[in-house]
């Protein structure tokens, strides 16, 4: 089981993915240890990517809610996955450990908020480099990659905000007129939930660009060139993407958290 830690405020949140079983009890045990070492007591565990819980494992959450509210604090659950979702209702075991649909509701348990887009911050997860192929373009990027934001993808292709980057007004002085549709792009993106650490380069074509009400240049691209092997894991990831989204749809339908 890997476990990614984020701390939010005084907010820790847990990310776990894979199968948690007895023989990785004692590293999320440890984590709840380093937690309360640095003065942390609310923690929210995000389990949308954990595909196996098992009893003794069960346990050691309970065991961690104990040791989190003893300190003045408590565990919540963001998007368990299908799996979890289903073991925790029948054995009632969500009744003893809120869980939440979605993470902005589990950090609200804790009166915390992500910060909205816009700051300093960027979100390593879905960040995407472009650069413009039309040499005129590509000048106006100082002949270096753009950085914007993937909203989305599909096995065909996908959508991406950007700002402007650090260029005063953003789009308002970079106009959206730059991408006309059949403009072609080279894109570098990452899906860390399948490949660590490894960027996927693409040639596209966009669709004529819009600006959102947010002030920001939206682009569809269509995928035109990329390794054989590079557009299989993207079908895969896909695919599994959506299985997941149905089977977290399946067992956590709309409902109102009291």
């Amino acid at each position: 089981m890997n476990i990614e830690q984020t701390i939010l405020d005084e907010v820790g949140i847990l990310a776990l993915k894979g199968d948690f079983d007895s023989f990785v009890t004692d590293k999320f045990g440890g984590e709840i240890e380093g937690l309360t070492g640095l003065g942390i007591s609310k923690v929210v565990l995000n389990l949308r990517f954990l595909r196996f819980i098992n009893s003794t494992a069960l346990g050691s959450l309970v065991k961690a809610k104990k040791t989190l509210q003893a300190k003045g604090g408590d565990m919540v659950i963001a998007k368990p996955s299908a799996f979890v979702r289903t073991v925790m209702d029948n054995l009632g075991l969500s009744d003893v450990i809120k869980v939440y649909d979605e993470e902005d509701q589990a950090l609200g348990h804790f009166q915390c908020e992500k910060k909205k887009d816009g700051g300093v911050e960027v979100d390593g997860d879905n960040v995407l480099l472009f650069r413009f192929l039309d040499e005129e373009k590509d000048e106006i990027l100082g002949g270096s990659f753009g950085v914007a934001k993937m909203t989305a993808i599909v096995e065909k292709g996908l959508t991406f905000l950007w700002d402007g980057g650090s260029r005063g007004d953003g789009p308002q002085e970079i106009p959206v007129h730059l991408f006309p549709a059949g403009t072609e792009l080279h894109v570098k993106f990452r899906l860390p939930y399948y490949k660590k650490a490894y960027y996927f380069e693409v040639t596209c074509v966009t669709a004529k660009g819009k600006v959102t009400d947010q002030g920001e240049v939206q682009v569809n691209c269509e995928f035109k060139e990329m390794k054989i092997e590079d557009r299989k894991s993207i079908d895969e990831f896909v695919s599994e993407m959506r299985f997941l989204k149905k089977e977290i749809e399946a067992v956590t339908p709309n409902r109102s958290d009291d």
